[in-house]
C-alpha cells in the first residue's frame, strides 16, 4: 500500500497510513469502515485513468499537489470525470 494522507472530517487532522511490510486485511476493513462512515476522507489531488500515467508523474514531479494522484485502470471510467479539485 502507498503511503497516504487522510484528513479526519471532525477536527481536520491528518493522518498518514502507509505500508509497514504485512498489509492485515483486518486493518483495511476498519480503514474502509470508516471511510464508508464519513470518519475520514483520502486527500485527492486528481484521477487520472492509466492512459495518461505520463501526465500524473508530471503532476506529482512538480510539487504542488495537494493530495494523491491515484491512476485509475482503463475499466474504470471515473478518471475522466475526477481530474480535478
Amino acid at each position: 500500500m502507498l503511503d497516504t494522507v487522510w484528513r479526519s472530517k471532525p477536527d481536520h487532522r491528518k493522518v498518514l497510513a502507509g505500508h509497514a511490510g504485512v498489509v492485515d486485511p483486518k486493518d483495511l476493513l476498519f480503514l474502509k469502515r470508516l471511510v464508508e462512515a464519513g470518519q475520514i476522507e483520502p486527500v485527492i489531488d486528481r484521477h487520472y485513468p492509466l492512459e495518461q500515467i505520463v501526465e500524473a508523474h508530471a503532476r506529482v514531479e512538480t510539487r504542488r499537489k495537494r493530495g494523491s494522484v491515484v491512476i485509475v485502470g482503463s475499466h474504470d471510467d471515473r478518471a475522466s470525470s475526477r481530474t480535478t479539485l
